[in-house]
């Protein structure tokens, strides 16, 4: 369905500043390209896709002043592009938080407009992050023959079903993926699909569900073959030979990718919802062989809440409410302390808030997310299994808007 046209009466000068450190450390950008900012998609500005380049101001940091007819209170949708080999590039980038109409509006940035005079700031590096550092497709023709091999963690889902007990929906496909099923996940194991891997077809129709379980060029293996390197892991892998000449054949002529897994061959991965947001990887070409890594569900990872993106492990914990009227900001001491392997932290908050918590070892090394999402006001409790961490002291950090507070425990075994 079309977005109906929205009336936009505020001029407003906003600046735009982005770090492009992820966009070159994975190929799709080089000092020199050319790099843009589009606004006003989808009626949120009086220009449809406005464009204004960005420039260098100092490393990977770039901005640009822009002047956009908008609305104040609204909100503006905006995208960065690279110019390159002639081509236009649009970001890899997915807005997991979407919940409007237009579903292709879920693959624009969106920004509420806080008054005529604004700054967006997108240097999170954080892949969940709606501020994060953009990454952008490499259209550049391989250099030589590279093997690629693609691996998925897959226990993402396993931990999504069993300890939320959500439901993992077939977009395509027959495969839904429950906990009275779960048993099953690694029994039926996963299968790669998209261009990366020669396209979204067979050349017979479809390629998802059974047409898509019954190609063996897209399964994936975890039995210490096909690039496999653990038998049995819960890490599938698969290789593909991707070359210069490889034309006609998806996009394993260039080096930049685009692929998504299932479960059993279903269109799952998303959770629920989720059509249209694919992985995006560029291939590193300096060497004849490059592994591609990914979590099973990064491509929606607001809805894999048992699992950490940034970290790359389960989160156990949850988030409990707690009864009480609140009207600062606290961070209680653990309970009890010291504490053997698990403790309780609770902490308030008097305004819905972003909250992080995380635990850091004496060396300031992080070894845990406890808490790293939106949670509305009142008193809240997690609590944090160390079974896996050595005797010492650690520290816990919360993060809630400006409010930032550390304190100690002490772990005994």
């Amino acid at each position: 369905t079309a977005p109906f046209a929205r009336l936009n009466p505020d001029t407003c000068v906003v600046t735009f500043r982005v770090d492009l450190a992820s966009a070159i450390n994975k190929g799709g950008y080089s000092v020199g390209d050319t790099v843009q900012v589009q606004s006003g998609f989808f009626g949120t500005g009086a220009v449809n896709a406005k464009t204004k380049n960005l420039i260098q101001v100092i490393g990977s940091k770039y901005q640009v002043i822009d002047t956009i007819v908008t609305k104040v209170g609204a909100i503006l949708d905006y995208q960065y592009y690279t110019v390159k080999f002639g081509q236009t590039n649009r970001e890899n980038y997915y807005n997991f938080t979407y919940s409007g109409p237009t579903q292709s509006e879920a693959e624009r940035r969106q920004f509420t407009v806080p008054s005529k005079n604004f700054i967006i700031t997108d240097y999170d590096t954080s892949v969940i992050s709606a501020r994060r550092e953009p990454v952008f497709p490499s259209v550049r023709v391989l250099a030589r023959k590279v093997r690629v091999t693609y691996t998925v963690d897959l226990r993402p889902a396993l931990y999504q079903v069993v300890l939320h007990n959500d439901t993992l929906d077939a977009i395509q496909g027959t495969t839904v993926v429950t906990r009275a099923v779960k048993d099953s996940i690694f029994k039926w194991g996963v299968w790669i699909n998209g261009l990366a891997v020669g396209g979204w077809g067979n050349p017979n129709g479809s390629d998802w569900g059974f047409d898509l379980v019954n190609n063996p060029i897209k399964k994936m293996y975890d039995d210490g073959t096909h690039g496999d390197k653990v038998a049995h892991d819960s890490i599938y892998s698969m290789q593909i030979v991707d070359s210069p000449d490889s034309l006609n054949l998806g996009t394993r002529n260039v080096v930049g990718q685009v692929f998504k897994f299932g479960i059993y061959g279903s269109d799952n991965e998303g959770g629920r919802g989720g059509y249209g947001n694919n992985h995006g990887e560029n291939i590193v070409d300096t060497d004849t062989s490059y592994t591609i890594a990914s979590d099973f569900g990064s491509i929606n990872p607001k809805f894999y809440s048992a699992w950490n993106y940034d970290l790359h492990k389960p989160i156990l914990t949850s988030v409990q409410p707690l009864p009480g009227v609140v009207k600062a900001f606290a961070l209680e001491q653990n309970y009890p302390n010291p504490f053997n392997p698990s403790t309780t932290i609770e902490f308030s908050i008097p305004l819905t808030a972003q909250v992080q918590l995380r635990v850091y070892n004496i060396l300031g090394q992080e070894v845990a997310t406890l808490v790293n999402e939106t949670l509305k006001v009142g008193r809240h409790s997690v609590t944090f299994d160390a079974s896996r961490l050595a005797t010492g002291i650690y520290m816990y950090k919360i993060t809630a808007g400006n409010f930032v507070s550390t304190k100690k425990m002490l772990l005994l075994k």
